[in-house]
């Protein structure tokens, strides 16, 4: 083994042992969490009716989002079905 596979290996295993590390305090930091109530969310602590509010806005918006793409569906639909004789009444004669 030369000295650039030994040097590889060897950045390999400090990673490897870095990243064993840096879960371990993870772990340490969920598990405190989870006894104060907290759980996690997109990469935070939240409480259980803080979690329950952000689902029931997205929610929400969800609904507002299903209702614009609807009402922007129907006029592009009604402008698809109308284009021709928009075209004929707006072209100069």
């Amino acid at each position: 083994m030369d000295e650039r596979d030994r040097k590889h290996a060897l950045m390999e295993r400090y990673q490897a042992h870095q990243l064993e590390i840096s879960l371990d305090q993870l772990r340490q930091q969920a598990l405190q969490e989870k006894e104060d109530g907290r759980f996690p969310w997109h990469g935070k602590f939240l409480s259980l009716e803080e979690i329950q509010g952000l689902q029931k806005a997205r929610k929400r918006q969800g609904r507002w989002i299903t209702l614009d793409l609807i009402l922007a569906t129907g006029i592009l639909a009604t402008l698809a079905w109308w284009a021709p004789d928009l075209i004929r009444i707006l072209s100069p004669t």
